[in-house]
């Protein structure tokens, strides 16, 4: 039912001025209480905080001289070769710079392996 037909009365300013500050007010003093107990509570059944914070430094692996990779023939000293030293040599050159690409990637990975219980 509504005001315009007729069931239910307005409120009138007689109404509202019978309810006084004190009576709108202790259900919201009880709410935040009742909120303020729940955050000391919770507060007190959190974990502690931690003592020590570890922070991952970055530091040089590799220390010294970094091997520098074999030397290769030019295409003017392979165009000086034979049929038969031209694919040996290719095929030498080869076999040094995959053995050189080895070394490196084992060196490189002993740097990126991580000690147990630290940090890289």
């Amino acid at each position: 039912m509504t005001w315009a037909s007729g069931g239910l009365e307005p409120p009138t300013a007689d109404l509202i001025s019978r309810c006084s500050a004190a009576e709108l007010s202790w259900p919201r003093r009880s709410y935040y209480a009742a909120w303020l107990a729940v955050a000391l509570l919770a507060g007190c059944a959190s974990a502690p905080l931690p003592q020590v914070v570890r922070v991952p430094v970055p530091v040089p692996c590799l220390r010294g001289p970094v091997e520098a990779p074999p030397a290769v023939l030019t295409d003017g000293e392979l165009a000086g070769l034979t049929n038969y030293q031209f694919p040996l040599t290719i095929m030498a050159e080869r076999d040094e710079l995959l053995a050189h690409a080895r070394r490196a990637y084992a060196e490189r990975l002993a740097c990126a392996r991580v000690p147990e219980g630290g940090s890289p």
